[in-house]
């Protein structure tokens, strides 16, 4: 995925809770690019 520890940390600490939280544009970008490939092998 190309996520560093400290994001992957970052994100599920705050998906965790019912808070929106934000993302860097590029890693944001990132985590589109990455759903749009598993919709793709999911069909």
């Amino acid at each position: 995925m190309g996520f560093s520890k400290g994001t992957l940390h970052y994100m599920k600490q705050n998906a965790k809770s019912d808070k929106p939280f934000t993302l860097n544009a590029h890693v944001r970008e990132r985590l589109e690019e990455w759903g749009k490939t598993i919709e793709g092998i999911e069909g």
